[in-house]
């Protein structure tokens, strides 16, 4: 109905970051929904304090054929007293190249100018 209204619209949902949880206990078949033209992207809550766990659930997502439709979420809000763990998590995003890196949530990028200047300094196009 969405595309009908606004056909340049796009549409994301949010999944738990693995493929078997996110199947059978969650019932989130995003790989279906990506298939079916349901969504356009899927955001995995990739969001734990453990940057190799982090790493090795995001290679998991990445390996099929969604990588550019695949964005990866990473937990800033756990990490608050951590900044240089959100640092090394978005470095070890940007080397695996998913579609996208969604930060949540906005208040810790904006409330924090060291992260800022971080961002601007390593995810900004030249």
């Amino acid at each position: 109905h969405v595309r009908k209204v606004s056909p340049s619209i796009e549409i994301s949902a949010t999944v738990v970051p693995s493929m078997e949880r996110s199947y059978l206990v969650t019932f989130q078949d995003w790989t279906e929904w990506l298939d079916s033209r349901y969504v356009d992207y899927i955001v995995a809550m990739n969001y734990t304090d453990d940057t190799r766990l982090m790493e090795l659930k995001a290679r998991s997502l990445l390996m099929g054929g969604y990588r550019d439709k695949t964005y990866m979420g990473i937990g800033a809000y756990l990490l608050k007293e951590s900044p240089e763990v959100i640092k090394e998590q978005l470095l070890a995003l940007k080397k695996l190249s998913p579609g996208g890196i969604v930060i949540f949530s906005y208040d810790e990028v904006a409330g924090n100018k060291d992260l800022q200047v971080f961002l601007s300094e390593n995810f900004t196009e030249k």
